[in-house]
């Protein structure tokens, strides 16, 4: 049996909807969408940001299940720090060490803390604790995440870190007519209603309804849009709450709405 699907937006669907939510019209370069009736180009150049704003709002707030992955790296015997690439994770949030096979979860402290219980490179085994302690200095934290460990490893463990990733966005699939027409996101195919409600609060922007960005709004379209917007994020929520059985009572099911009895 087929899994019921959503009206996913590919990038072209996405600029179309767009478009007739603005009151814009579109023509065709090359098989991929763009706004015909913007003689600057300036809307037009905003895409990329509009899906910015969207993609990464929807992350930010939602927490979604799918950036919620792991990656392996491998410890430097006598080396008490490990730098992995900031494009890996933007959240770490767990260190498992592998030990004889058994995979160790190490227990996350203060930089300060672990700086004064292990000061040197005495103290060898396999680690215990973890701290992040800041970006490369080379690059002002632009190439790595340096994360601090406890005790010094006396081996070459293998090491899985799992965190939050961020997602690639629709824009990826402007270039061509077949990626336009035929591609979707996690985010365009899963919810594009809040994904499109995003949008129009930014395109609001530009069209100088500023009142999604916390000024004037005399025609009150960005305040609507942004309602709009919470009514999708809030179902898109629940789900992902459900998704990691942290809905009611800590399981995948929405809170009751005629009766909660206790679990």
């Amino acid at each position: 049996m087929s899994v019921p699907q959503t009206n996913a937006l590919s990038y072209n669907g996405f600029i179309q909807a767009l478009a007739t939510l603005a009151v814009m019209q579109t023509a065709s370069v090359g098989g991929v969408l763009q706004f015909s009736n913007d003689p600057s180009g300036q809307l037009n150049d905003l895409i990329p940001n509009a899906l910015n704003y969207s993609e990464l709002r929807i992350q930010r707030e939602a927490q979604l299940l799918p950036l919620q992955t792991s990656n392996g790296y491998t410890l430097t015997a006598g080396q008490n720090t490990l730098s992995i690439p900031t494009s890996d994770f933007v959240i770490a949030q767990t260190l498992w060490v592998n030990v004889d096979g058994s995979l160790i979860p190490l227990t996350p402290v203060s930089k300060e803390w672990l700086q004064n219980v292990y000061p040197g490179m005495g103290t060898q085994g396999p680690p215990e604790y973890f701290a992040p302690i800041g970006g490369d200095f080379a690059t002002a934290g632009m190439t790595s995440n340096i994360f601090q460990l406890g005790p010094v490893p006396d081996s070459a463990y293998p090491l899985t870190i799992f965190g939050m990733i961020r997602m690639p966005s629709l824009y990826q699939f402007s270039d061509n007519e077949a990626d336009a027409t035929t591609k979707y996101t996690f985010i365009s195919q899963w919810m594009p209603d809040a994904l499109l409600a995003a949008a129009m609060i930014y395109v609001t922007g530009f069209q100088r309804d500023f009142g999604a960005m916390g000024q004037v709004d005399e025609a009150g379209m960005g305040v609507s849009w942004e309602a709009a917007y919470k009514t999708a994020m809030s179902g898109v929520q629940l789900e992902e709450a459900q998704k990691k059985f942290q809905a009611s009572a800590w399981s995948s099911m929405p809170p009751a709405t005629l009766a909660t009895p206790d679990r």
